[in-house]
């Protein structure tokens, strides 16, 4: 008893093959790189001193955490499916009872709640003496494994049903005259008329076969004594079934019987069309575009279901209104004939009609659906609605309609199983062709990096010439009268170098190079906002998992650049995922204290953030890497799969927002990217109030201008002085600061250029504030949003302007700023 309780203990760790030669044959790293290789995990145990060692992946596997148990059988047990439970036990336990070997499979949860299938299997090692002295085993995820095995027993059931039950149907006909002698029950049911009825009717009310072939078929009856002839047979529903008559004749009181035995090959016939049209589809898929072959596939419903009209349609999601997408050829005509366009047949959507085939996600048949149409809908007067499923989701339905008898089980089954085959084709051309219009992204995506760099490199030297001739336009105009003739061209001068600077901006805005417009956010809203998007944009075969943290912190920073971040980082995870895999998105806090070691840390200035971390479980990246991964243009990708501005990006944007950010990531295990941002404490939220646009507020006060371009320079003293302020105006940032420490009155305003020689605007503001602490700032500048962003954050409200700017536009900012407060 004492024994079997030890085994019970050891044999926490359950299950695939692995001898005593193979274990001792391979060396550990061998072995690591192949449990690394299948993601299988490993367990041992000494039966001599009673150890047990589970892999990592062992626990992954079970479900369970190191750090919260121990490696036990009971532990193992109770991560066993609970119907399982009794079944896994007896086996593990009876195979150590007896030294010998198990296998076993059995139902687990993982780390994620998910329900996998486990298998396993244990060996006894044993000495030379052949007594046992340890049990190893091997652990496998093979959900995938049963899952293809439940599918293939689910697609062979369906296609066996279609062949089974052809119950031998017999009829006896007068060889003469076609009466039909007798009948059994069989044929009672696969016709539908009492025998009564049958043996009141000719061969040739049911055959829908020409007479003259009827005729030949049956003198080829008589002349061979037994034959196999096809024919098309008619059912007192109306329904017509493909069949094979088996005949011998049979001579009774003279007269010449023919003794048939009719087979519905129905279902082979349709096997066989749905065999020869997938092989048509594959040939069809390598030159054809998704709406041809989804309009084949239409094509081939129609006539499998002999009825006149077909469509297809796609769904977003299973909430939204099926869309339109392709009509059978017949249908194509019959609309044209109609003088209907598809906006009025796809008012389907709005009625009744397939909203249970997506809701229950099976076919819908509606042989009475007249009532259900909407006004002026082509009419109907059956239809057939096949949902198209993939795993839980409807990607599309089918529909067949104006069959001239009811559609029923069989009609639904064969759409069904036409429209898996089609799909399974058309999704991998529409794979094939995300695929390429992912290269294609990415190609405009390198185009549009070298179109920033480009507009980037001219914006500045173009806004600063634009603002020259749009300044000393402005002000020429404010001296002529309109009613002068160089009024005129002086406007469309005006005019046309506004255009230009707009011109640039839009340059800028479409390279991602506008300055930024912070504004005060939820950063779990940001994200909650984004994340149908990312599910997209990861695909279907890596999980997204959202975990916010709950007190809902907010931040200072432009909304686009959260976007820009969050789609970055999933793309760059999604990347390093070969197959399934998981991505975790989470936010939270954290917070650096004054006397806090931070010399390890990423932030290294004290103070409260917001996190966002990115997690991942796929490939991870080398030591030798990381320290150059928010370097520009690095990357580990192939040629012509990645920029390597990705990471520099997000690095950028959260520099330029007094963030930091860190990577942790391990070979093979995976990736976390963690953002921290300052929280924002200080201020309520606000919401920009819009006032009447008002002509140009003259001013008295003293401005300090500094400006490194003389005819920037020069146009702003002019614009200023020519609207009542007094300018002092310097060239370089020292000249601006001796001639303030100079000035005996008062500066209400530094106008400052943001790159500068000597030293920045920024830095400029912040030592003018050392013997100035109340004076206000106004930085103008004609470089890129990047270009700003590495010499401060600058605020919107009226403390930046871009150049090149109007007369109009600076002696708002410059009013606003020095106008009182109010209460």
């Amino acid at each position: 008893m004492h024994e079997d309780n030890n085994k019970r203990e050891a044999l926490s760790g359950s299950p695939v093959i692995m001898n005593a030669e193979q274990v001792y044959a391979i060396s550990r790293q061998q072995l690591q790189l192949f449990m690394s290789a299948t993601h299988a995990g490993i367990w041992e145990w000494d039966t001599v001193t009673n150890s047990v060692i589970w892999s990592d992946e062992v626990w992954a596997l079970y479900g369970l955490n190191a750090s919260c148990c121990d490696a036990t059988f009971e532990a193992w047990l109770s991560s066993v499916h609970p119907e399982d439970r009794e079944k896994t036990e007896k086996t593990v336990l009876g195979a150590a009872r007896d030294d010998v070997a198990f296998e076993v499979a059995w139902r687990s949860r993982d780390l994620d709640g998910n329900e996998r299938w486990l298998m396993s299997k244990g060996f006894p090692l044993r000495d030379g003496a052949g007594r046992t002295g340890r049990y190893v085993g091997i652990v496998l995820d093979i959900t995938d494994r049963k899952q293809a095995e439940d599918a293939l027993c689910e697609s062979e059931d369906r296609f066996r049903k279609l062949f089974e039950s052809l119950s031998e149907i017999k009829l006896i006909i007068d060889s003469h005259s076609g009466k039909i002698i007798d009948a059994n029950q069989a044929a009672v049911d696969f016709y539908g008329w009492s025998i009564e009825e049958l043996t009141s009717m000719n061969i040739e009310q049911i055959n829908t076969t020409s007479s003259e072939l009827v005729t030949l078929d049956t003198e080829k009856c008589g002349s061979l004594h037994q034959s196999c002839v096809s024919f098309r047979h008619r059912r007192a529903d109306g329904s017509i079934r493909d069949v094979e008559v088996f005949s011998n004749n049979i001579e009774i009181a003279g007269n010449i019987l023919y003794y048939s035995t009719i087979h519905d090959v129905t279902e082979r016939k349709r096997f066989e069309a749905l065999t020869a049209f997938r092989l048509r589809l594959l040939d069809m898929a390598e030159n054809r575009s998704v709406e041809e072959l989804l309009k084949a596939t239409l094509d081939e419903s129609e006539c499998m279901t002999e009825s006149s009209f077909s469509f297809c349609c796609f769904l977003m999601d299973e909430r939204s209104s099926p869309t339109l997408q392709v009509l059978s050829t017949s249908t194509e005509k019959a609309m044209s004939l109609m003088n209907r366009n598809q906006e009025v047949f796809s008012q389907l959507s709005e009625s009744s009609i397939w909203s249970a085939a997506i809701l229950e996600k099976k076919a819908v048949i509606h042989n009475d659906v007249e009532r259900d149409l909407p006004e002026d809908h082509p009419f109907f007067k059956r239809k057939l609605v096949v949902p198209i499923v993939q795993g839980d989701t409807v990607m599309a339905i089918i529909g067949v309609g104006n069959k001239q008898y009811p559609y029923d089980e069989d009609d639904a089954r064969w759409v069904g199983t036409l429209a898996d085959v089609a799909w399974d084709i058309v999704a991998r051309k529409r794979a094939e062709l995300s695929e390429k219009n992912t290269q294609e992204a990415l190609s405009q995506s390198q185009k549009m990096e070298m179109v920033g760099r480009l507009a980037g490199g001219i914006a500045h030297d173009f806004n600063n010439m634009l603002g020259v001739i749009l300044g000393h336009t402005e002000i020429a105009l404010e001296q002529l009268d309109p009613s002068e003739s160089a009024y005129a061209d002086l406007e469309a001068i005006r005019k046309a170098a506004a255009r230009s600077a707009g011109l640039i901006r839009q340059l800028l805005a479409f390279a991602r190079k506008q300055t930024v417009m912070p504004k005060i956010i939820s950063l779990n809203t940001m994200v909650e906002g984004m994340l149908t998007m990312m599910r997209r944009l990861i695909g279907e075969n890596i999980t997204l998992v959202w975990i916010p943290e709950n007190q809902n912190a907010k931040i200072k920073i432009d909304p686009s650049q959260i976007d820009q971040i969050l789609a970055n980082l999933c793309v760059n995870a999604r990347d390093s995922i070969v197959g399934g895999g998981r991505i975790t998105i989470e936010t939270g806090r954290l917070c650096v204290q004054r006397n806090e070691n931070t010399a390890n840390h990423p932030c290294r200035i004290p103070g409260d953030y917001v996190t966002l971390a990115v997690t991942d479980n796929g490939s991870g990246i080398d030591k030798k890497h990381l320290p150059h991964i928010f370097e520009p243009f690095f990357t580990t990708k192939e040629q012509g799969k990645g920029t390597g501005l990705g990471l520099s990006t997000v690095y950028g944007i959260v520099k330029q927002n007094n963030g930091c950010i860190d990577c942790q990531s391990e070979p093979g295990k995976g990736t976390c990217i963690k953002i921290h941002l300052p929280r924002y404490i200080d201020k309520a939220d606000s919401v920009p109030v819009e006032t009447p646009e008002q002509s140009i507020t003259r001013g008295k006060e003293t401005i300090l201008l500094v400006e490194d371009e003389p005819d920037i320079l020069k146009l702003c003293k002019l614009m200023l002085e020519n609207n009542g302020y007094t300018v002092l105006s310097a060239d370089t940032p020292n000249e601006a600061i001796r001639i303030a420490a100079k000035h005996k009155g008062g500066i209400g305003l530094l106008l400052t250029d943001v790159v500068m020689p000597e030293m920045n605007g920024c830095d400029l503001s912040n030592k003018l504030r050392i013997t100035s602490p109340n004076l206000k700032t106004l930085f103008m500048s004609g470089y890129t949003a990047d270009i700003i962003s590495r010499h401060g954050v600058l605020d919107d409200g009226g403390d930046f302007i871009q150049k090149p700017f109007s007369l109009k536009a600076l002696m708002e900012s410059v009013h606003n700023l020095l106008k009182p407060s109010s209460s």
